[in-house]
């Protein structure tokens, strides 16, 4: 495999997740500066509770989407298993939506707003078809390699969410404004890319058989759970948080994982290309696949270390209330950290159809991280919540890589893998004694640089040769 067209093919689908970044960085200060702690926290839960329930309603068939895009089954094809997961998802959506209203519209709304609130939940279901569309569309781009347009989409997806509702901060901060303008433009954006890439007259609902819808969903349905699972582990905090109605801390911890989140921009960008490279090549790329994770491994340890180092001045741009989540927001860092590295260690799983593995897993990690916030939220507080997330995540990174490796085989040299597991994790703790010593976080950093010297000496020269190897044909 060709490196640098490796990279090149990688970079075209870092646009959004650059922008996001950006867009947090300038974010950030006007949400804790302008939002209410409480306010914001109920506009976060909304966003969180709504990307979960997208994937319940989804059934699994985004991912089916993917798995048989190139390989459909029998007489199916992509267009058949696209309109097969949009009509499926809607129509669920709509049906919970009706029960949450007739039945459940008290407890629900309570929950998750403080206050009987109906036209909250309408919103909801709105926000989660407009999700549906944005995700089933952004598959099909992906997978036709439309990269300019899935990039234009993804823009569109992050200002929706994470700047559309500062704007009406002008005219009020109360969470159910900034709640409609996301659920406005999610909708609006979702259908005007769905017509773009398809023609309404023709999404029809799809005539498959039995044996064919039978082979769909044995292979979608485990995988929804997972997938709720994951979104469910990001979200539980944030839920624990709600149920001691603490939408203050909601609030607080939202921003830390917003901050947290900007190392997200390197997992969202890699898995977008890594997802379809590694079902066409992880036969043919079983060394390249090998090298790439002992090069992811030795960048997240990096941007931790420096993150660790300079936090002081990321926190800059953190106002108001908002700036004492920095002892625990590297805890929190450690949920997109083993999302990146786990994409180059347990895709054994996948390959081998072993997904109640990933079912299993996401449930274990589940359940630690509700439980561990919500009996030491008593005596910790916000401490204790963010501790049930940083556990869960070392679970998942651990038992994702153990599991995946027996299936497929992606590391060539384990204890290097985990000495770097361990340095990471290491340093995400010590954060919460040490933010305020700045002489004791740069010693530290200085000797984790050394060992990460030592620990990754190939992969370090090899880096020099390939920036070497470019500036000589750029001077030539």
């Amino acid at each position: 495999m060709d490196v640098k067209k490796f990279l090149k093919n990688i970079l075209k689908y870092t646009v959004p997740s650059v922008i996001s970044a950006i867009v947090g960085i300038v974010v950030i200060p006007i949400i804790s500066r302008v939002f209410p702690t409480e306010d914001y926290g109920k506009i976060n839960l909304f966003y969180s509770v709504g990307n979960m329930l997208m994937y319940i309603v989804l059934m699994g068939l985004d991912s089916a989407l993917i798995r048989f895009y190139f390989e459909p089954p029998e007489e199916a094809n992509k267009n058949k298993i696209f309109e097969l997961a949009l009509w499926t998802s809607v129509s669920i959506s709509i049906i919970l939506s009706l029960i949450s209203v007739l039945f459940f519209s008290k407890q629900i709304s309570n929950y998750l707003f403080g206050e009987l609130q109906i036209n909250m939940l309408i919103a909801l279901l709105l926000y989660i078809i407009g999700l549906i569309l944005f995700r089933l569309v952004s598959i099909e781009m992906r997978m036709e390699n439309k990269a300019f347009l899935y990039n234009i989409q993804q823009i569109l997806l992050i200002i929706t969410n994470r700047v559309s509702f500062v704007l009406i901060a002008f005219y009020s901060t109360e969470y159910k404004y900034s709640i409609w303008v996301i659920t406005i433009c999610s909708l609006f954006f979702g259908l005007i890319f769905l017509l773009l890439q398809k023609n309404l007259k023709d999404l029809g609902i799809p005539k498959l058989k039995t044996r064919v819808l039978k082979k769909i969903f044995s292979f979608s349905i485990p995988l929804m759970p997972t997938m709720v699972m994951v979104w469910a582990n990001n979200s539980v905090a944030k839920i624990v948080l709600s149920g001691f109605n603490d939408y203050e801390s909601v609030g607080i911890l939202s921003i830390a994982t917003s901050v947290a989140n900007i190392f997200s921009l390197i997992p969202a960008a890699f898995a977008t290309y890594w997802s379809p490279f590694m079902y066409k090549n992880y036969k043919s790329e079983k060394e390249f696949i090998q090298k790439v994770h002992n090069y992811i491994c030795m960048l997240s340890l990096i941007i931790v270390l420096g993150i660790f180092c300079t936090q002081d001045i990321l926190y800059t741009i953190v106002g108001g209330d908002y700036k004492v989540s920095q002892p625990y927001f590297m805890l929190v860092m450690l949920t997109p950290i083993q999302t990146l590295i786990c994409e180059t260690t347990s895709y054994g799983i996948v390959l081998s159809n072993k997904t109640k593995f990933n079912l299993l897993i996401s449930v274990v990690s589940l359940l630690v991280n509700y439980f561990v916030g919500y009996y030491s939220y008593n005596y910790l507080g916000v401490y204790g919540v963010v501790m049930g997330i940083a556990i869960s995540a070392i679970i998942q990174l651990y038992l994702k890589t153990i599991i995946g490796q027996k299936y497929y085989r992606s590391i060539n040299n384990k204890y290097k893998t985990i000495g770097c597991f361990s340095l990471i994790i290491s340093s995400c703790v010590l954060n919460v004694l040490f933010y305020e010593n700045i002489m004791i976080r740069i010693l530290y950093t200085l000797g984790i640089f050394v060992l990460l010297f030592v620990i990754y000496n190939k992969e370090i020269l090899s880096c020099k040769k390939i920036l070497a190897n470019y500036k000589g044909k750029n001077k030539n």
